[in-house]
């Protein structure tokens, strides 16, 4: 990490600055576009700071269902996401490459994150926990993570052949378990996207 004196950089990054994006700045000579990542030069995104407000005082059913999944009541995003460790069966799903092999990751799209993070909302306001919090745990990996694995994307391939039917029942103004279930996987966006990858 190198301190940098121009003051234009200065206020974009605080003087903590990642190489990648200083190089990236230095040769386009521009001011870099931000993305959203859970955080961002130390410091939340927007929906991670959302869904950890949520997760610090999270409805009964979420509660009901961390402590059942054997993590703390008031999780971190990071314990939320260890849900994903394994299937609605109970298996080891395979998610996080333990191997050291490097297999390949997706950036999610910006509409992708977007009803990923709809779906946390409205899961949050009508209590709503999925299966084994596993869904619910999918949205948050969608809206706070820059890049999520190749089994992510195989499993959410899975999720819309199975479900495709969810995206009809219900609606923003009356979501149902189905609705609620079918954006927190990303939603049409989401479909869209991992079906043509």
């Amino acid at each position: 990490m190198k301190k940098i004196a121009d003051v234009e950089i200065k206020k974009y990054f605080e003087n903590k600055m990642e190489e990648e994006i200083l190089l990236i700045f230095l040769l386009n000579k521009r001011k870099p576009k931000l993305t959203s990542s859970l955080y961002i030069h130390g410091k939340m995104d927007n929906k991670s700071s959302e869904i950890s407000k949520m997760l610090k005082n999270p409805p009964s059913s979420w509660r009901k269902m961390f402590k059942s999944e054997g993590i703390s009541e008031t999780p971190s995003i990071k314990e939320v996401l260890s849900l994903l460790d394994e299937t609605a069966g109970s298996n080891v799903s395979g998610e996080r490459d333990t191997s050291g092999s490097n297999p390949k990751k997706y950036k999610p799209p910006n509409k992708v994150r977007d009803e990923a993070m709809k779906g946390v909302v409205l899961s949050y306001k009508n209590n709503y926990p999925s299966y084994k919090g596993i869904g619910l745990a999918r949205a948050i990996q969608l809206a706070t993570q820059d890049s999520i694995w190749e089994r992510s994307v195989e499993r959410m391939q899975a999720f819309f052949k199975r479900n495709q039917r969810f995206e009809t029942m219900g609606s923003d103004s009356n979501p149902t378990k189905s609705y609620m279930a079918w954006l927190n996987w990303g939603g049409r966006s989401g479909m869209d996207w991992v079906m043509n990858l």
